[in-house]
């Protein structure tokens, strides 16, 4: 979270310099991403609840070529500093979760926490080692060999969405209502949740599996848990993530509906 005070800081940048190859680990010119900025002095204290990233390719399609990479991984390099190993490909591809799509599907990413400490509050517009952090999050994604034309804004477009659940100040607890719904998530709720995203390999996948995990959330319990049965056995988390989309899309209901006579 970064205050309107700090134009400076932020926890999102883009590299499109001409010298990005992919292969060389150098310091190129980085764009900083300007978040939406909240008031200074308006939070104590907040927690990120839940952040997705979707990577969608809008430009044009009668060429067909490239393909879009992605991973989520932990890093000893401040939150609030761009990772220059990033520009190296195989350093995003050779991570545990990685996974590339082709360029017409595009990219989700699901943040999940990875360590107990971000599950606690923390303070806004501080780096990782203010707030007692000594890894942080990275989720990356890179387009290769993309038709002529990425470079445009109006090629790749990328959604970012973030939750926060905020603690006020005390000269605003009276305007701004520390109950609020994303407030009243339980801390077991969300556990679960941001555990499930991590047991089933589901931070990092290919944007066209976005309809496959809607019809499994419109399930009921019991067709969930059918799938989810002997899930994952021994198992690494690429191959959890296509071990349930598969699933998913495979799956058949078998239930038996008997109809009762009706009686006038």
């Amino acid at each position: 979270m970064v205050e309107k005070s700090n134009t400076t800081s932020s926890d999102m940048y883009y590299v499109n310099d001409n010298a990005l190859d992919g292969y060389t680990v150098s310091a190129l010119p980085v764009n900083l991403v300007e978040e939406s900025r909240v008031a200074s002095n308006v939070f104590q204290a907040y927690i990120l609840v839940a952040a997705s990233i979707d990577v969608t390719f809008v430009g044009r399609y009668d060429i067909s070529s490239g393909y879009f990479g992605a991973s989520y991984h932990l890093t000893g390099t401040d939150v609030n500093v761009y990772d220059n190993n990033v520009n190296n490909f195989n350093y995003v591809d050779h991570t545990v979760n990685s996974v590339k799509a082709n360029f017409a599907s595009g990219i989700n990413m699901i943040y999940f926490p990875q360590d107990s400490s971000f599950s606690q509050f923390k303070k806004p517009n501080i780096s990782s080692a203010g707030n007692y952090i000594a890894m942080s999050h990275r989720m990356n994604v890179y387009g290769r060999s993309l038709p002529s034309g990425t470079l445009s804004q109006k090629s790749v477009m990328v959604n970012v969405t973030k939750v926060y659940a905020t603690l006020p100040v005390s000269g605003f607890e009276d305007v701004l209502s520390a109950h609020t719904n994303v407030n009243e998530v339980s801390e077991v709720d969300m556990n679960k949740a941001h555990g499930f995203i991590k047991d089933t390999g589901l931070g990092v996948r290919v944007g066209g599996d976005n309809e496959t995990l809607v019809k499994f959330l419109n399930m009921h319990k019991y067709e969930q848990e059918s799938i989810l049965d002997g899930f994952g056995e021994n198992s690494s988390e690429m191959e959890k993530r296509d071990e349930l989309i598969s699933r998913i899309k495979n799956f058949s209901n078998n239930r038996v509906v008997v109809e009762l006579p009706k009686y006038n």
